[in-house]
């Protein structure tokens, strides 16, 4: 039940500039409201979600190379012999 409340909710994911964003607990909230969850069901979705949604964010961030710095390398000059 859990797990799929995330995958619905990861599919309405905002992406920022930086990448993903987290599932915002508004979203949360509202899918337990039209589920409808009582209290404990809530707190333990809201656990569940950021959780998972964490343990994505990391896996998705350490898959994902790097953009070179600004300045970094490769088009600089090179000393002579």
């Amino acid at each position: 039940m859990y797990f799929n409340a995330w995958y619905e909710l990861d599919r309405d994911r905002d992406v920022g500039e930086a990448g993903l964003k987290r599932i915002a607990r508004r979203d949360v909230v509202e899918y337990a409201y039209d589920c409808e969850f009582d209290l404990e069901q809530t707190d333990n979705l809201l656990v569940f979600v950021r959780g998972m949604d964490n343990a994505y964010l990391e896996y998705i961030r350490a898959r994902t190379p790097k953009p070179p710095k600004p300045g970094g390398g490769g088009g600089g000059k090179r000393r002579g012999r």
